[in-house]
């Protein structure tokens, strides 16, 4: 059965330093910064009127991140469930 100092070794054999069970990594890119998607409810918002509605996937976004955006800027808003999937969110004031 292999112990810590067999696995540390194992990765500084292979080119890898541990710190605390991490391994250090070099050369690895920063991927694309995506598209904030606070400021992306809030466009979305921002943009409707009262009585409008857009149609959402919960499975990609959380109901209550528009709630909580919608709150900081002072605009109402319901959402249903319309199946499994998807919510329908309006603007309600």
């Amino acid at each position: 059965m292999k112990n810590i100092e067999d696995f540390k070794d194992e990765w500084r054999n292979k080119g890898g330093e541990m710190s605390e069970g991490f391994k250090i990594e070099k050369g690895i890119p920063i991927p694309i910064k995506r598209a904030n998607s606070k400021n992306n409810f809030a466009n979305i918002l921002r943009s409707m009127e009262v009585g409008d509605s857009i149609l959402f996937d919960r499975t990609e976004i959380n109901t209550s991140s528009f709630y909580v955006c919608a709150r900081r800027l002072g605009i109402v808003v319901t959402v249903r469930e319309i199946d499994e999937k998807q919510s329908r969110l309006w603007r309600i004031e």
